[in-house]
């Protein structure tokens, strides 16, 4: 689906070049592509759940320092 939506959005800058369109149809390609991969996103990533742990996947714990 995203890659049919890029292809529209593609077609419909070389149609611009010679035309001036409507905004909001200029505009829908773009949001479309956002809203899929918004979409696209949640879906893969699923529910988080918390481990304890941070981004960078050091624990969240302070360690004394030696000497």
């Amino acid at each position: 689906a995203a890659a049919f939506v890029h292809l529209v959005r593609y077609a419909l800058l070389i149609i611009n070049r010679t035309m001036l369109l409507n905004p909001w149809l200029a505009a829908a390609p773009n949001t479309a592509m956002v809203a899929i991969s918004v979409i696209r996103t949640a879906l893969a990533d699923g529910p988080r759940r918390s481990t304890g742990f941070s981004a960078g996947g050091a624990k969240c714990s302070v360690r004394p320092q030696r000497g």
